[in-house]
């Protein structure tokens, strides 16, 4: 191996070790609890509250603001963080007596999003809660940073499955195939699988070098800051900054690694490789699994899903480009024979992908009830059915392949998984963009009193389930059932 290519697998290791290392960062910061707690009623005014989070925030790029019930905005200041850097202290001005509303604007050290919300306090002894009428802030996916996110990870996933069927599967069928015209068509392909290389390890540069400046607007515009500032407090200062800079790094050693360097030569193929593989590490430690309490274990298991996606579905990619792109004639049986090479590695990175992915399912959607009702668990539940739906494609384009009478390639199927697969990486940009249903609201408390409560009303039992039934935000389900027999 030249030195390049140690260089890299070194970087490969030592990215490894980083992520065994990692601490429960997270993603998206979500608030557990406050001091003074949401919707108190207090005697007399704090002087000071301590907002806790499940992960680091920066108070840089955070912002706290009081109203009241008139609209009048009163004095907050984040002086620092409080007892941990998964908590902001907030020093706060005279109140009078009255309803409050606290909206806080917390930005997560761990991928640098912005989440907000809102509390509700009652000072004095004649507070009335029930009066408060406070509009909740409202934390939408952001459409450009999901689109974003959506081509860095397709491109990502090109490169990897380009060098999945560069080295694993065209190397099986150009033993097969010797003849000159077999030949020919083996050095276009390969010529075609450096371009998908090294055009999409640029492609998803440019994505994330604009994810980071998105987030470095968001912040300025949040916060105040000016742009020099705010570079250094989302990206120099944070976690999720330096590693979407690794992973920026690393996808351009990929594109002129793929530029400069045939993959005819192992070091090359290697140095590509685990450059790549450094890549997706760095997404995996600036993304949700960073939350979770087994924060290691979840990283690596973000890892092998991103990596067994990419085979599977940047591999079929790179497959229909050989295939149907080469402009010099192709022997009789090559694409099946190609076909049928892959379609091992195709069904090894379709069941990781789903072992996996039902792991970080569990870590990032609290209860069923998320799964169902919150917009990230319906997103997930949109993501799970189109995997479904890719495993039938797959199933059928490989009975496809089976040498029977009367059947044949059919390239309509390759197609329809191959469009299928870009709506999954889709829904991964708006996932990975959206709030995981992780929050206190998703909790089911076992110390917390009834949370249900029914009526009967004619022929019709109604009931009310409040999740988790403590002051702040909660899950409200209403069913009614027809008694009638």
């Amino acid at each position: 191996m030249r030195p390049l290519g140690r260089l890299l697998a070194a970087a490969s290791i030592a990215c490894a070790v980083l992520l065994a290392a990692a601490g429960p960062a997270g993603a998206h910061a979500v608030l557990r609890h406050s001091d003074p707690a949401d919707a108190s009623v207090l005697d007399t005014a704090p002087d000071e509250l301590i907002l806790t989070f499940n992960e680091a925030v920066s108070p840089d790029g955070s912002a706290v603001e009081i109203v009241d019930v008139d609209g009048g905005r009163h004095e907050a200041t984040i002086v620092g963080h409080g007892p941990g850097d998964e908590s902001l202290r907030v020093a706060l001005g005279d109140l009078p007596d009255g309803l409050y509303s606290i909206r806080w604007t917390a930005f997560s050290d761990s991928d640098g999003h912005i989440t907000r919300g809102m509390l509700v306090w009652g000072i004095g002894a004649d507070a009335d809660l029930g009066a408060a009428d406070f509009a909740t802030p409202a934390d939408p996916v952001n459409t450009l940073e999901a689109v974003l996110r959506w081509i860095g990870f397709a491109a990502a996933a090109a490169v990897l499955g380009a060098l999945v069927v560069d080295r694993l599967v065209l190397p099986r069928v150009r033993a097969r195939f010797t003849s000159p015209l077999a030949e020919a068509w083996h050095v276009e392909s390969r010529r075609r699988i450096h371009r998908i290389v090294r055009i999409g390890a640029v492609l998803a540069a440019v994505a994330s070098l604009g994810i980071i400046g998105h987030q470095v607007w968001v912040i300025a515009s949040s916060s105040g800051l000016g742009l020099v500032e705010a570079v250094r407090t989302g990206v120099l200062a944070t976690s999720w900054g330096r590693w979407g800079l690794v992973r920026i790094v690393a996808l351009l050693v990929v594109a002129v690694t793929a530029g400069f360097g045939s993959f005819e030569r192992r070091d090359v193929a290697a140095t590509a490789a685990g450059a790549i593989g450094v890549a997706f590490a760095a997404q995996a430690a600036a993304g949700h699994a960073a939350g979770v309490v087994h924060a290691p274990f979840a990283i690596t298991n973000d890892v092998v899903h991103l990596v067994a996606t990419s085979a599977w579905l940047g591999g079929l990619y790179a497959v229909h480009r050989v295939l149907a792109g080469p402009s010099v004639e192709r022997p009789a049986g090559l694409a099946s024979a190609t076909l049928r090479h892959f379609s091992p590695y195709a069904a090894l990175g379709l069941g990781l992908t789903v072992a996996t992915g039902w792991f970080a399912t569990g870590e990032q959607v609290r209860s069923i009830d998320a799964l169902v009702v919150s917009g990230y668990g319906r997103i997930l539940s949109a993501k799970i059915l189109l995997v479904a739906v890719l495993a039938l494609l797959g199933w059928a384009n490989r009975r496809a392949l089976r040498p029977r009478p009367g059947r044949g390639l059919r390239p309509g199927l390759v197609v329809a998984e191959l469009g299928v697969g870009v709506a999954v990486f889709a829904l991964v940009g708006v996932l990975t963009a959206s709030v995981p249903a992780t929050g206190p609201e998703w909790d089911r408390p076992v110390d917390a009193e009834a949370r249900e409560l029914a009526v009967i009303v004619d022929d019709l039992q109604i009931g009310l389930t409040v999740t988790p039934n403590v002051p702040g935000q909660n899950l409200l389900l209403v069913d009614a059932v027809n008694l009638r027999r």
